[in-house]
């Protein structure tokens, strides 16, 4: 071990992909949920818990998508204050109910989604030699102001606009339908995709930071996935990835009515596996140290772990202290490395493992009971009865110790 690069910080990467671009770049795993993304248009709702990856594929396909020259790709990562912004202008309007709320929004980002594409069709070649550029040039000419919006933010925009001369929440839809030419619009961009034989991608990530578990969050969701399942339903060449956190995904289930025709169909659940994670961890470690001509995944790891924990079986046992996810994994090795590093050793071995797991598991509880209690109040003091208690319990005993 004595070629082994110092240690230093988080050596196998930060917890999150955002700022850990030469990481995600350079050692980044293809597994079986990426390639699907990647190779089909089969889903647009990718659902996973805090730390299972969601913004680490958001970041690594819209690279992907940018190389093709087929398609226009568009990312999509508003601000929590636009969500909020967007949310109180909603409650101001009374939308009152989900059905209110995903109604309005269902058309406001129909009309949102195709502006961004009549700009993109606007400045291609093909496109300019048509009757049909003048018109679409004209109308976005007209509405010139949009241009300079992300997607969410011209949903606030289109619904203020019409505000002030609504007389009801139940005339919005058809308000903003009419007042920005809907049909009219969908109509020219059809034309338009069909003569530049594009494709247009929009990722979405980040909606659920500013948005919660409440009625009118899960509303303006509610009517993007409809909003998306309309484009594939018109056949249109017009393809969304929304990257959503579990928890907002299961209210968003329990409220909408077509959830298991418009959303369940069209839902991908990212899954790690051992391999998966076992892959994962060893490609970072090849970048950290410096190891790309060993090619074997256990002589890698074994360079980094020793004693009890070298070895396929002492990588099992890493993983024990984790929920399978690849924060949770990248978080108890950091530390772990960090610990040993400050004993004046460069292998990770069983102690640093299970002394940096108890701050870990407690980090962990701690964003659970935070992530679910919207969706199941009073989480917390359920997780507070069970603690001290055995890992493996049956349902009885559970049930008789929190009666």
């Amino acid at each position: 071990m004595n070629q082994r690069k110092q240690i230093s910080g988080n050596v196998l990467g930060s917890a999150r992909a955002e700022a850990d671009k030469r990481m995600l770049g350079e050692a980044f795993v293809e597994t079986s949920d990426y390639l699907a993304l990647k190779n089909t248009d089969d889903f647009n709702f990718i659902v996973g818990r805090r730390g299972t990856g969601k913004t680490a594929l958001y970041l690594r396909l819209i690279s992907e998508f940018s190389h093709d020259r087929r398609s226009q790709t568009h990312s999509v990562k508003p601000e929590e204050h636009d969500s909020l912004i967007y949310l109180k202008l909603i409650r101001k309007l009374g939308l009152n109910s989900y059905e209110r709320v995903r109604s309005a929004s269902r058309v406001l980002w129909r009309i949102s989604v195709l502006f961004t594409v009549a700009a993109d069709l606007c400045s291609h070649w093909k496109f300019k030699a048509t009757q049909d550029y003048g018109i679409l040039s004209a109308y976005l000419s007209k509405r010139k102001n949009l241009l300079k919006f992300n997607e969410l933010q011209r949903c606030h925009a289109l619904l203020n606009e019409v505000s002030k001369t609504c007389a009801g929440p139940d005339e919005l839809p058809a308000l903003v339908a009419s007042t920005f030419e809907l049909s009219a619009l969908e109509s020219l961009v059809r034309s338009g995709l069909e003569c530049t034989g594009s494709r247009c991608v929009f990722l979405f990530d980040g909606l659920d930071e500013g948005l919660r578990t409440d009625t009118f969050s899960i509303g303006i969701l509610g009517g993007l996935a409809i909003a998306i399942a309309g484009f594939k339903d018109a056949d249109l060449p017009i393809h969304g990835q929304v990257f959503i956190r579990d928890n907002i995904f299961r209210s968003l289930a329990a409220q909408d009515s077509d959830y298991s025709r418009h959303i369940e169909g069209n839902t991908l659940r990212l899954h790690w596996d051992e391999d998966s994670l076992f892959n994962f961890v060893t490609n970072r470690l090849r970048m950290a140290f410096d190891l790309q001509d060993i090619e074997s995944n256990v002589r890698v790891w074994s360079r980094f772990a020793r004693r009890g924990l070298s070895g396929r079986e002492g990588f099992q046992r890493c993983l024990q202290h984790t929920l399978y996810r690849p924060r949770d994994l990248l978080v108890l090795l950091n530390g772990a490395a960090v610990r040993a590093d400050r004993t004046g050793r460069k292998d990770i071995i069983e102690d640093d493992i299970r002394i940096t797991s108890k701050q870990v598991s407690l980090d962990r509880l701690a964003d659970l009971n935070k992530e679910y209690e919207g969706v199941f109040p009073g989480l917390s003091i359920v997780t507070d009865y069970l603690i001290g208690g055995d890992a493996f319990q049956t349902l009885d005993s559970i049930m008789n110790r929190l009666i």
